[in-house]
């Protein structure tokens, strides 16, 4: 396979996150700056670059066909729903360097300067640092990317593949990366000769359940969840994954993961059932527009206890499509909306089609969808601007 066959499928069996960027051409940025700061590496369009990467794939493989006019990046640090896990890449600015051993083989490949994009997976978010884990080695993380092939770079490209399964970063590696603790070791308080006082291995029990959720997970890392907490602890980390969207199969792989940090797990297994069954009460953050419908179905089945019939859902499903298939791209200045307009003129529709149920949107979605559609969106000083024309 070519570089952008093997990133491609790599990419898209994984549900990874890719967005435009400026490429090389003659030397320098095809941005036209002649003293642009950052050469092939920024994002293509001028919207939001978080919004605008997709894991869609046909518009990732729509975009690598025109590989010869832009450059690629991957938004690292993103849920992936393939592996329930997240994409972490540690960048490695030299052609050898001694981490290159220590960490496991992975996914990686050359950078344009010579260095080594080595992915990893992570079970937690982890941040962008520089120089956390040693010299010349970064870390990309939470809102991060990584420039990846085909792409060129003012000395070179982005070549030689290793095309071996992303592996899991390892937990002595993440521990690090959560904790900030860097290689060279701080003055401790006994080196300044200062008294200190013995500390437990063991955290206070009460860390478990008024903590954050985000030093719960970090701690699982290190430390089994004490006897008296367990419920406490199980049903904040389920709540946590089900705010982020997760349906009742992804919460039970999640809890059948979680049960392996704590004290007794084949005793406390039993009453996990009832802990997710109290989690799934809650509703479920929606992050991908797709799932509009299908979230809001089984949302009336589970709370308003009302079961559309097959029927019902493919005329939800079908006016939905119908009517954004309507609406047409207008020159701002002559016609232009707001998120909000266009929210009315789809509830209109849809009840005008005679719609008892109908699902909505959240306006960070709708902009979403919008965006993937080729709308663009003008930001004035009255407010944001979207170049769409809804037909009566």
């Amino acid at each position: 396979m070519t570089n952008i066959e093997t990133i491609t499928k790599v990419i898209v069996d994984n549900q990874l996150y890719v967005l435009p960027l400026f490429s090389i051409q003659n030397g320098q940025c095809s941005c036209g700056k002649t003293d642009c700061a950052s050469p092939g590496k920024h994002p293509l369009f001028r919207y939001n670059w978080k919004i605008i990467a997709s894991n869609k794939p046909e518009k990732i493989k729509d975009w690598f066909s025109a590989y010869k006019k832009m450059n690629f990046g991957l938004a690292t640090g993103r849920y992936s729903k393939a592996t329930c896990k997240y994409l972490i890449v540690i960048d490695v600015d030299a052609a050898t360097h001694s981490i290159l051993q220590e960490l496991p083989q992975t996914f990686s490949y050359r950078t344009g300067s010579g260095g080594w994009h080595l992915w990893f997976w992570s079970p937690y978010p982890i941040k962008n640092s520089v120089c956390l884990l040693d010299n010349k080695v970064d870390v990309r993380g939470t809102d991060g990317y990584v420039v990846i092939p085909p792409s060129n770079h003012c000395k070179g490209t982005y070549n030689t593949i290793t095309l071996l399964p992303i592996a899991d970063l390892p937990k002595d590696v993440i521990s690090k990366l959560l904790t900030g603790a860097k290689n060279t070791p701080a003055k401790t308080k006994k080196q300044a000769g200062v008294a200190t006082k013995p500390k437990s291995s063991n955290p206070p029990a009460n860390i478990w359940t008024t903590d954050t959720v985000e030093t719960v997970r970090k701690l699982l890392l290190r430390q089994v969840v004490p006897e008296g907490v367990r419920n406490v602890v199980m049903h904040r980390l389920l709540s946590s994954d089900r705010a982020r969207g997760a349906l009742k199969p992804q919460l039970r792989k999640n809890a059948k993961g979680y049960l392996a940090c704590f004290t007794k797990p084949q005793e406390f297994a039993p009453e996990v059932d009832t802990i997710i069954e109290s989690v799934l009460k809650y509703p479920a953050y929606n992050n991908c527009h797709e799932k509009i419908n299908e979230l809001y179905v089984a949302w009336l089945k589970k709370n308003r206890r009302i079961s559309l019939t097959p029927a019902e859902v493919k005329s939800l499903d079908t006016h939905d499509v119908a009517f954004f298939a309507s609406l047409k791209a207008s020159d701002v200045k002559v016609h232009r909306c707001t998120l909000q307009q266009v929210l009315d003129a789809r509830m209109a529709y849809m009840k005008t089609a005679g719609l008892q149920h109908i699902s909505n949107y959240k306006q960070q979605l709708l902009a979403k969808k919008l965006m993937e559609m080729g709308f663009k969106r003008t930001r004035t000083a009255k407010g944001n601007w979207w170049n769409v024309f809804v037909p009566n």
